[in-house]
């Protein structure tokens, strides 16, 4: 995780945005693709030769250790075939087929299932483990690339280097400046949890947290990421765009409160039956990180349109003095908290950046029907750990987690966050129905 985070804070700055351009642009005019991906495919080979030299450059410079020092050698091959990876996916949303995305997903984690379990199992050593982790990305690049090229097309592989300039790298700097401080913020506690206590322990424990929080991801992103060209293209109809916030946010709140309460208030079993009873150290980050998948599902949804209405320059300015908060806050408590200082720090970050992302977007969701959206999620969450509190929940584990599960499941039907005509929906259709809205259902409009 260090060397990943290591490769990932140089990789952000040769970036530059590209991909939320990619869907901006595309969505709204498909036909320029062949010209559009030669270019921004190129830049994304460029930047990941740049981050190869910079970062084993670097390395040169650095106080860190010889197997450090491999391991961020091996991670800028990840690094680059994932950047262009996750480039190919975005022009899929670009063009809404995102089936083949999925499909894309689904190769990407059997084959790290695959390789990476290969080498568990038959004894490899960490260097291998990163290796084989690379490898599944190289592979999957390629599986991806084949699908684009067999269902939208190759480029005309001639480049313009005024059209690279006017049309790609001009229009993409503030995403381009949103994506460093994102990756420095997100990556912060990683490096200065080494660099400040030079224990590699502390680092895996952290992580252990965040692993969780990053398997969040995979929610927004199904319900949030198809949303974004809608947004782009649709940007200037705010009672429609007001009423896909308000579902999507609704959807993640009630997805992010169930993962979160539980896993908060049985912290220490759940580290022990994800990790081992090695990571039992890793409980009280685990506890405090989870509760960040609500603001992060609050940023991707809210975030997701100041990228599409083209208000990302001014969000920047947020994001700029939050991460040097977050960078201060780091430095401050974790020389006297430790993990839980890099834990809470996080944390608050993630609710600085979704209250900015909100306060951006704050006329496509006047009215009363987002403010009750919020008050009802806090008071959902408050409940169980109010019982957790009294002693009022059972002690055996699976009882435990049943009764937290029932009682938010009826705390979400009472507060209407769940509705009985959701639920037929979801038996009948499948998750993103409820999305599928007029805007005259947005509550308080």
């Amino acid at each position: 995780m260090y060397a990943i985070s290591y490769v990932s804070v140089i990789a952000v700055l040769f970036e530059g945005g590209i991909d939320i351009l990619t869907v901006r642009d595309l969505s709204a005019k498909t036909v320029q693709f062949q010209e559009f991906f030669a270019h921004s495919s190129f830049l994304k080979v460029i930047s990941a030769i740049l981050v190869a030299i910079v970062a084993c450059s670097s390395l040169l410079f650095g106080a860190t250790n010889a197997e450090a020092m491999s391991l961020i050698a091996i991670a800028t091959i990840y690094c680059g075939f994932n950047a262009l990876m996750v480039h190919c996916r975005f022009v899929f949303r670009a063009f809404e087929v995102m089936q083949y995305e999925a499909r894309s997903i689904v190769i990407e984690k059997v084959l790290i299932l695959l390789l990476c379990g290969g080498v568990l199992y038959f004894g490899g050593k960490t260097k291998l483990f990163l290796g084989a982790f690379s490898g599944a990305y190289v592979i999957t690049f390629l599986a991806t690339f084949y699908m684009l090229a067999r269902n939208i097309g190759l480029p005309r592989w001639s480049i313009n280097w005024q059209y690279l300039w006017k049309r790609i790298i001009k229009p993409a700097a503030p995403y381009a400046l949103m994506s460093f401080f994102m990756v420095v913020y997100f990556r912060s506690a990683t490096l200065m949890l080494r660099w400040i206590t030079g224990n590699e322990a502390q680092v895996g424990f952290y992580n252990a947290g965040y692993r969780i929080v990053e398997s969040f991801l995979l929610f927004p992103a199904v319900i949030v990421g198809p949303m974004y060209p809608s947004f782009s293209r649709r940007r200037t109809e705010k009672q429609y765009v007001g009423s896909l916030l308000y579902q999507a946010s609704r959807v993640l709140l009630v997805i992010s409160i169930s993962m979160a309460v539980p896993i908060a208030l049985m912290r220490e079993a759940v580290t022990g039956i994800f990790y081992g009873p090695e990571y039992a150290a890793a409980s009280a980050p685990v506890g405090i990180l989870v509760i960040a998948v609500i603001p992060l599902g609050m940023s991707w949804v809210f975030g997701s349109l100041v990228a599409a209405s083209g208000r990302q320059s001014w969000m920047n300015v947020v994001i700029l003095f939050v991460t040097l908060a977050n960078i201060v806050g780091h430095y401050m408590l974790i020389p006297r908290w430790g993990l839980q200082g890099a834990s809470w720090v996080t944390l608050g970050t993630e609710f600085a950046i979704a209250c900015g992302n909100l306060w951006f977007v704050r006329d496509y969701v006047q009215g009363r029907g987002f403010l009750a959206l919020y008050l009802k999620g806090l008071c959902i969450g408050v409940v169980p750990l109010v019982f957790d509190q009294l002693g009022l929940l059972p002690q055996a584990l699976v009882l435990r987690l049943t009764a937290v599960m029932v009682m938010l499941g009826g705390l979400f039907l009472v507060f209407r966050l769940v509705t009985f005509a959701d639920i037929r929906r979801l038996m009948s259709r499948g998750v993103l129905q409820p999305l599928s809205t007029t805007p005259s259902e947005l509550p308080g409009e």
